[in-house]
């Protein structure tokens, strides 16, 4: 597939490893303005994490390092990119050991209208055993994946570019503002969804 650019889409990736296997969280915002500059997404990328870290090092295990956040700016061929690397490459704070490195737990984002080009999904790793029972998250499960979610869902960047979570649909090529979220109940163990566990 080519690759496709909208206006005032800038993507963000969060980075990590998880016993030895690269993790990534792509997520997608539309910002204000035309373009975003080096020094913009420099620091867009700093507040994001500032912004999410506490909550995801909460919800991971020890096995889970943080690396690097990028942020780019896709609005166009020409758009820039920045990449913030995490001092000391912290690692997750739940004291609890880990789950097998396939399990994972899905934000579905929404826009309020009907249609795949409309919704998004997010999976999120490194979660321990405090946190499952069974198939299931437990009460404490779901506190860290909603608590995780409301970060992403509530950064805006402040005092910066304003941006709004966003589903960006490369099919249709254009931006939609995330108004809620959800959390599922159930682990997502689906080995395609997480990079190098592939079938």
């Amino acid at each position: 597939m080519p690759a496709v650019y909208i206006p005032r889409w800038v993507q963000i990736t969060l980075a990590a490893t998880q016993e030895g296997q690269d993790r990534r969280n792509v997520i997608n915002y539309r910002y204000d303005g035309t373009s975003l500059t080096a020094a913009q997404l420099l620091d867009i990328a700093t507040n994001f994490w500032a912004a999410v870290s506490a909550s995801y090092r909460a919800l991971a295990s020890a096995s889970v390092t943080f690396q690097w956040v990028t942020a780019r700016d896709m609005a166009a061929s020409t758009g820039l990119e920045s990449q913030y690397f995490i001092p000391g490459s912290p690692v997750g704070t739940n004291g609890t050991d880990p789950e097998p490195g396939n399990v994972a737990g899905a934000i579905q984002w929404k826009t309020g209208r009907p249609g795949k080009q409309f919704r998004g999904r997010t999976e999120l790793f490194g979660f321990c055993e405090d946190s499952v029972s069974g198939s299931l998250f437990n009460s404490a499960g779901i506190a860290h994946l909603v608590a995780v979610a409301s970060s992403i869902f509530g950064f805006d960047n402040t005092p910066g570019p304003q941006l709004d979570l966003a589903i960006a649909s490369r099919r249709y090529e254009f931006l939609n503002v995330v108004t809620t979220f959800l959390v599922d109940a159930f682990t997502d163990s689906m080995r395609s969804r997480l990079i190098g566990r592939g079938n």
